[in-house]
């Protein structure tokens, strides 16, 4: 199974890649990775199912290591960077079916990705 952030990248890409308004990638997601009856179940703090929380945590990890911009509010496009490791993503089977699911800075590594962070 692909991590979260795989299956965010792709589902961005899936969406068009730009300017994809937070809902398409909610409904994307799927695609690319299965969810779980505790993804499907509401968030005990917040009015949403559990995936739609993490989605929104990773596409915020997301955007601190470069792979997405966020140009409006609850819009986000793939950078450049990210579509230049599409592959990559593809590819990842490090998701939680293969154990503990791995942070980004560890999928970083492991896929061979540039370690650029956006922040300073």
């Amino acid at each position: 199974m692909r991590t979260w952030y795989s299956a965010v990248i792709l589902a961005l890409d899936y969406r068009g890649g730009r300017s994809v308004d937070l809902q398409d990638i909610y409904s994307g997601i799927n695609r690319f990775r299965s969810l779980s009856d505790h993804d499907k179940e509401p968030h005990p703090k917040y009015p949403q199912e559990n995936y739609k929380h993490t989605t929104r945590s990773v596409l915020a990890k997301l955007k601190k290591y470069g792979f997405v911009t966020n140009p409006d509010r609850a819009v986000y496009s793939i950078t450049e960077k990210a579509t230049k490791h599409k592959r990559a993503f593809e590819t990842d089977k490090f998701g939680r079916s293969a154990g503990a699911e791995i942070s980004l800075e560890e999928l970083i590594d492991r896929l061979g990705l540039v370690r650029e962070s956006s922040a300073t």
